[in-house]
């Protein structure tokens, strides 16, 4: 072999090994990229099942159940918050400051570390017995879930939490806003969550003061 040719051969192996370098490189990206989300449910939940199932989540997303983990579930490592099955026993020692069970403290650490955090409305029992409930009794527990929202806890359909985790992956500063008309507190408020956009449904409203705020601040709006 002259000396050309195993020069040759060297360039061709450090070629090699950089191609494979990078594509190592490249893949580690995406999957640090891949939004990591919490679910905290009840074991064997009708919403824990739901999401654990659904083939869109798996493919854009980290999902971790609370109740799956060998190891302490630290909120802090996630970029968003799922809660399943948030029943009006629940939701009144939360906002009580009863965190007498894991659900619940898992739920209020995430509270307090700031953490995006969105309660599944289909859970909660105002809806799931809107038709047949007290109207007294559905009022007081829309009143705590409002007490929530001042928290700054989202309310959302099972569908508009899928939305918004889409969202979160296409752009790691954005954020879901499941209202038909968007005002300039709505804006503020994501603005001062930090969030560089905000994604919105295609039959979404954004109010003229509202488009103002986004302009001001360099903010855009994705539509779903």
């Amino acid at each position: 072999m002259s000396k050309q040719e195993l020069i040759d051969q060297i360039v061709d192996k450090v070629i090699e090994a950089l191609s494979q370098y990078e594509a190592e490189a490249r893949c580690q990206t995406e999957i640090e990229r891949r939004v990591k989300v919490l679910l905290i449910s009840w074991h064997a939940s009708r919403g824990y099942w739901s999401f654990k199932e659904n083939e869109k989540l798996k493919a854009s997303c980290d999902m971790h159940f609370s109740f799956d983990e060998q190891q302490i579930v630290r909120p802090e490592q996630y970029d968003q918050i799922v809660v399943c099955d948030l029943d009006t026993a629940n939701l009144s020692n939360l906002i009580a400051g009863q965190f007498n069970n894991l659900y619940l403290k898992l739920l209020a650490q995430s509270i307090m570390l700031g953490k995006r955090v969105m309660v599944i409305a289909d859970d909660v029992d105002s809806v799931k017995y809107s038709a047949t409930a007290p109207k007294q009794l559905l009022q007081m527990i829309e009143k705590k879930l409002s007490i929530l929202s001042d928290w700054g806890i989202s309310i959302v359909s099972e569908t508009d939490c899928i939305r918004q985790l889409e969202c979160l992956q296409e752009r790691s500063k954005g954020y879901f806003i499941a209202k038909r008309i968007i005002t300039k507190k709505d804006v503020e408020w994501v603005h001062n969550k930090e969030y560089r956009s905000i994604c919105v449904k295609k039959k979404a409203i954004v109010s003229d003061i509202a488009k103002e705020y986004l302009e001001k601040y360099q903010m855009t709006v994705t539509y779903f």
